[in-house]
């Protein structure tokens, strides 16, 4: 069939068609990585999602920036490798979408879909902080609540036996390979419940989980007493040394503010801070 368009959209149509045939003639010549790269520069794509200065629109260009580390990450292992190769190697289905609950095989899947099924072991990756919880919600009381909840999803979905790992490096944003920091949530968990499975671990239990302490190295902030106010030396696992400037409520679900050192500022909850006095 055909359908009548103006001047304009004849023009866009054109153009649009045009950018389509110059990056398929790309995919013949150059990497997944730099195809990225140009379709983004011609269709001004960062620039679309900065100009908003919204949270929704930092969240998706995010998503898109994890998309190119992805592309980058295949073409330096798979050099030679066009995109063809790479859309055969990424499926459009998930595991959860194919997923037979006969067949004896790893299922991938995101917390969100994995939530009323069960297994018998359960992996979960990428337990870092500014991944798991994600960076927008280190600062945020309520989406960090959310995050936990789906973290608390996950661990729930193990019959036997829950893996919990982290990188110690990764690549973000298409860059060099940054040093990770284990995320919070794990450091949450008791003590007891965890057994260390990796025969080298990277980090000692007492630099894990700073909230279960036997030694007299460290004293614990007792939250269930005036041990802390304005102005008292605290010490966070992550941030490092930093004054307390201002406790907002009381008990173990006060904010608190805490200047750190390099003068950023967080707001921490206090039943999850994990602080020491410094």
């Amino acid at each position: 069939g055909e359908f009548s368009a103006g001047k304009k959209q004849s023009m866009s149509l054109r153009s649009f068609h045009q950018m389509i045939v110059n990056l398929t003639n790309l995919t013949l010549e150059k990497t997944p990585h730099e195809i990225i790269h140009e379709l983004i520069d011609q269709i001004h794509l960062e620039t679309y999602y900065t100009d908003q200065k919204s949270d929704d629109a930092f969240e998706r260009w995010s998503n898109i920036e994890e998309l190119i580390a992805t592309l980058a990450e295949f073409t330096e292992f798979n050099p030679e490798n066009k995109l063809d190769q790479f859309l055969e190697e990424v499926s459009l289905l998930t595991d959860i979408d194919r997923w037979n609950e006969e067949s004896s095989a790893v299922t991938l899947m995101t917390l969100h879909t994995a939530k009323g099924l069960e297994f018998p072991m359960v992996f979960i990756c990428g337990l870092e902080d500014g991944l798991f919880p994600l960076f927008g919600a280190l600062d945020d009381e309520l989406e960090l609540a959310e995050e936990r909840r789906l973290f608390y999803v996950g661990l729930t979905r193990a019959e036997q036996k829950v893996f919990l790992s982290y990188a110690n490096t990764r690549r973000r944003f298409g860059g060099m390979p940054v040093k990770t920091i284990p995320s919070r949530f794990v450091y949450e968990i008791p003590a007891h419940l965890l057994t260390e499975w990796n025969q080298k671990p990277k980090l000692e239990r007492k630099e894990l989980l700073p909230d279960i302490r036997t030694s007299g190295d460290y004293a614990s902030v007792n939250s269930s007493s005036n041990s802390i106010s304005v102005g008292s030396k605290v010490k966070h696992n992550l941030f490092g040394t930093g004054t307390i400037q201002n406790i907002d409520g009381e008990g173990e679900d006060a904010k608190l503010t805490i200047r750190f050192n390099g003068n950023q500022v967080k707001k921490l909850v206090r039943r999850y801070a994990n602080l020491t006095l410094a």
